[in-house]
């Protein structure tokens, strides 16, 4: 109990922006991943996914329309839950875009490298390339453990449940907990 006492006061700091240094990790903890404001899709997002999964849903509906990427990759294994977010990237992005939906096999490793925004709600490592945007909705901690140690450079936000993977030029490796 006391092993995780510093760990979670640096998360309660960081969940609010205190100790983050860089101006790109502050401004989407501030002002996409914890905003308050209510977005014009938030009650379908609520009916497509439930409670529970809304909070993520809205959290990478959010990063979507602050990246807004035309070129978006899911993977995922559940052609129900890859319909869900196809929905999600088109109400963030546009009708007209159409993400690319695949499935993969755990631990294999997906090479992001012309995409924009990858949703990866499967285990999978992911080799993030530089411009790219991705988020691991899924507890994977091996898959997770495997893409954090391709990393060089870039923002890596770990908030419990998922995590969150900025990479551009030169940007020094940076992990914050929220």
């Amino acid at each position: 109990m006391i092993k995780l006492l510093p760990k979670t006061l640096t998360r309660y700091r960081h969940n609010r922006g205190f100790g983050v240094h860089s101006p790109l990790g502050y401004r989407l903890i501030t002002g996409v991943i914890h905003e308050r404001a209510q977005y014009y899709c938030y009650g379908e997002i609520n009916e497509m996914f439930g409670y529970r999964d809304s909070v993520l849903a809205k959290r990478v509906f959010r990063l979507l329309v602050d990246r807004q990427s035309r070129r978006v990759a899911i993977i995922d294994d559940d052609p129900e839950r890859a319909a869900r977010w196809v929905r999600i990237v088109q109400l963030a992005v546009g009708e007209g875009v159409v993400p690319d939906v695949l499935s993969m096999p755990p631990m294999s490793v997906f090479d992001t490298a012309g995409y924009g925004f990858v949703i990866c709600n499967s285990r999978v490592v992911l080799n993030v390339a530089i411009g790219t945007m991705a988020v691991q909705t899924v507890k994977a901690k091996k898959a997770w453990r495997a893409t954090m140690a391709m990393l060089r450079d870039g923002l890596v936000i770990n908030a419990r449940a998922h995590g969150l993977v900025v990479r551009r030029d030169n940007l020094p490796l940076q992990v914050i907990l929220v």
